[in-house]
């Protein structure tokens, strides 16, 4: 059996949404990542990284085998799952969100390049942390 979907079109983008690396809480646990995918179809993101290029540990995250984003959805990748639940400003558990976690330490800090990489180490997105 195969495990991974045939190939996408070559013009399928995922971008990165709202990122809230600075929690109004404080708590860094809290943080979280928002991938948008904005094609008509849904997007296998399973094997892809996210990066800010660290020294000693760049990947943040690595999505799990089977990790699909709807088309025209959102994905939001948290740093702690515990801390997402734990959220009091958007976005909060409770609505019909796809949040997968956790990720392997906080987020970085302001004007950090965090960078969105598919399985076959392509860069697919980046962008700067506000």
């Amino acid at each position: 059996a195969r495990e991974l979907p045939d190939s996408q079109p070559v013009e399928t983008i995922i971008s990165f949404g709202a990122v809230d690396n600075a929690p109004v809480s404080g708590n860094l646990d809290e943080g979280c990542i928002q991938l948008l995918n904005p094609n008509r179809y849904a997007v296998d993101i399973s094997g892809w990284t996210l990066s800010d290029g660290a020294d000693t540990q760049p990947v943040l995250f690595t999505f799990r085998g089977g990790t699909v984003i709807p088309a025209d959805g959102a994905l939001y990748v948290a740093v702690s799952r515990i801390g997402f639940d734990a959220r009091r400003q958007w976005p909060t558990k409770g609505r019909t969100l796809f949040v997968v976690g956790d990720c392997t330490r906080s987020l970085p800090a302001i004007g950090t390049i965090l960078e969105l990489i598919d399985r076959k180490g392509m860069p697919v997105d980046r962008i700067i942390l506000p």
